[in-house]
């Protein structure tokens, strides 16, 4: 069985995730719990686990967590694999947040069950205007960027929000630098006109380490290793 579970809402994806993990112990006790990111993933393992057993012969629920963002190569090792994960007795759940719309459609299509949770939009009582972060990621001011972190954590943003928001904005910067028109990036024409300024202030070497960065802080508080916050306050006083 595969599990699509996508958006975001950190916050839901993660009960969401603990919840079926949960529910499969109930059912199963001796259920294994593997979690795989970017870096541990690969098709030799993605292959082990469709056919692995629990260590007592129970079921492993597979959490492949942010996999595909940064490594788009692994979609294809996924879908030649889908098949047969879909009839394995093994329930694979695939976590993502980050990843763009056309990939969540495609992986889509290959999952048995798919939940997709999003933040709901600020209103405007103690509205802050996140994209003046952006604003000021894509302008290269680090001052003022961490001046508009500070007033949004005030205002009750949460850094998963800020982190997904500058994510963005560089994954943009990123496409349209290597796209001729906003046609062919895919992206709204005020979206790309603003994503090709941004990218006039940094190198392609800046934006590829940039958006790894992100990418990074992101997995790290994950793990546990950091958290969000503190790594978004990091970054912006690195730049």
């Amino acid at each position: 069985m595969i599990y699509f579970i996508f958006g975001t809402d950190y916050k839901k994806i993660h009960e969401k995730v603990e919840s079926l993990i949960a529910a499969s112990r109930k059912r199963q006790p001796d259920t294994a719990i593997v979690r795989l990111n970017a870096e541990s993933f690969g098709q030799g393992v993605f292959e082990e686990y469709i056919g692995a057993r629990g260590l007592f012969g129970g079921k492993t629920v597979v959490v492949l967590d942010g996999i595909f963002a940064t490594h788009k190569e692994y979609v294809d090792t996924f879908i030649k694999n889908a098949q047969n994960a879909h009839d394995s007795e093994n329930l694979f759940v695939l976590v993502e947040s980050l990843l763009e719309k056309k990939l969540e459609e495609l992986i889509g299509q290959y999952a048995d069950k798919i939940y997709h949770f999003d933040r709901k939009k600020v209103g405007t009582e103690g509205f802050f205007n996140i994209f003046t972060l952006a604003d000021a990621l894509g302008e290269r001011k680090r001052k003022e960027l961490w001046v508009r972190y500070s007033v949004a954590r005030a205002a009750g943003v949460s850094p998963e929000e800020i982190h997904g928001t500058l994510f963005w904005a560089f994954k943009n910067a990123i496409l349209a630098e290597k796209s001729g028109s906003a046609g062919e990036s895919g992206l709204k024409p005020f979206v790309y006109s603003k994503s090709k300024a941004y990218g006039k202030k940094y190198s392609a070497g800046d934006k590829q380490a940039i958006l790894w960065n992100l990418v990074s802080i992101y997995h790290d508080s994950r793990r546990g290793a950091s958290s969000l916050d503190s790594g978004m306050e990091a970054f912006i006083l690195d730049l």
